[in-house]
């Protein structure tokens, strides 16, 4: 028990000194700049603190669990003194070594009179200074720094001390201890109750596999039923996942045959003329246009509709949406009155055998042509563009041509040779 308390002061020690030793090589070798550098506020607080939190670790406790039992405050002012010394010798030195062009900082040869084992900062600082004797200035600082280093030695080993003679080992110890008897126990327990799981975890693998037999069986997902509480208490996550994944294929196929029996009732209702408030939620953002259509009252900008812009596109229903569609703009025979333009879906599916026989949307086209086309024929610029737009559309849909219409087109046809001369 001794040697594992000493063991945990030492190991305090030693990486609360760490800084001091490597101040000590360098002060061994008169690298006083980095030795000065080495035992800087920062490093040495930083040491200790590691250190503590280092032991604490061993000692299964926690950092503040050490430092409660260290004078933390008397630390805290010896770093201040200290560094205050080390600032007044790096100046003091720094401004000797530019004096004399940096020879200071590469001084050797003069016999060091340290113990290499104590690895003592504070002892080759002071020899360091002796070998500046004559420089008065430069050794006072020196040797102050030089007793603030063996303070802060001293402090840090009797730190170690204190943690050997502090109750924190033996509470270790028995911990330790406690936790052997506790393995002891915990052997024997799992021991004794080996038999018993072997004899219950065969009983719960059959049950286990004849649930995966009555999963596997389950080809239809929506066949499957609810396991009873007998077999939940068995069933595996993955039996779980298995029976949630029959579930929702069969929850997925339902919605699909929902969908598509909600775009079966759209067809109907737009050939019917009369869509519900369902048919309209099911068309969604062409439930306007399809109202429209299915009443046959499209107008000219609805006559640009693409078939790919009809709902229910990943469904048979689709083609006969767009159908009944198209059906609507021929009977809307209001939208054909000024020639509108039409998409290439639309001139398709009027062309399409299916609806053939639909040529009410002729009778609407350009009514008017005649009358526009006998005032543009008296100097009627406005009536002039219009006028060439009605008898065009007419003659393209191959409808008959009147008398003052064909009269215009042979105006406008001079009219063009004559500028091409």
């Amino acid at each position: 028990m001794t040697a594992a308390r000493l063991d945990f002061g030492h190991t305090l020690s030693e990486l609360a000194l760490a800084p001091t030793y490597r101040a000590f090589e360098c002060f061994r070798e008169v690298r006083v700049p980095q030795g000065l550098a080495e035992v800087s506020h920062e490093r040495l607080l930083g040491a200790l603190t590691s250190a503590v939190a280092v032991t604490a670790k061993r000692l299964g406790l926690k950092a503040r669990d050490v430092e409660a039992i260290l004078p933390w405050a008397g630390y805290m002012g010896q770093l201040q003194q200290l560094e205050r010394a080390r600032v007044e010798a790096q100046t003091v030195f720094d401004q000797y070594a530019v004096s004399v062009g940096g020879l200071l900082t590469g001084l050797a040869g003069a016999t060091m009179e340290v113990d290499p084992k104590r690895k003592s900062a504070a002892q080759t600082l002071t020899n360091v200074a002796r070998r500046f004797s004559r420089e008065r200035a430069l050794v006072g600082p020196l040797k102050v720094l030089a007793a603030e280093l063996e303070a802060w030695e001293e402090a840090m080993e009797k730190a170690g001390e204190l943690i050997d003679r502090s109750r924190l080992v033996h509470r270790h110890l028995q911990r330790r201890q406690l936790f052997r008897v506790s393995l002891v126990f915990l052997i024997f327990a799992i021991c004794s109750v080996a038999g018993a799981f072997m004899i219950r975890e065969r009983r719960i693998a059959a049950a286990r596999q004849k649930l995966d037999a009555r999963i596997t069986a389950a080809t239809d997902p929506c066949s499957i039923t609810d396991i009873d509480e007998e077999e939940k208490r068995h069933a595996l996550p993955e039996h779980f996942a298995r029976i949630d994944e029959k579930k929702k294929a069969c929850e997925e196929r339902r919605a699909r045959e929902r969908y598509e029996a909600s775009c079966d009732a759209l067809v109907k209702a737009v050939e019917s003329g009369k869509l519900s408030a369902e048919d309209k939620a099911t068309a969604k953002g062409a439930a306007e246009k399809l109202e429209r259509a299915a009443e046959g009252k499209l107008v000219a900008a609805d006559l640009l509709a693409k078939e790919s812009e009809m709902p229910c596109g990943d469904t048979k229903a689709k083609g006969r949406i767009w159908l009944a569609y198209a059906r609507g703009a021929a009977r809307s025979t209001a939208a054909w009155a000024d020639v509108p333009e039409i998409s290439e879906d639309l001139k398709k599916a009027l062309a399409s055998k299916e609806l053939e026989k639909e040529t009410a949307y002729k009778e609407g086209i350009a009514p008017d042509a005649e009358d526009v086309a006998s005032r543009a024929i008296k100097g009627d610029a406005v009536a002039m563009e219009r006028a060439e737009k009605l008898c065009n559309g007419r003659a393209a849909y191959g409808l008959e041509v009147g008398k003052k219409c064909q009269r215009f087109l042979q105006i406008l046809e001079g009219l063009a040779k004559q500028k091409k001369k």
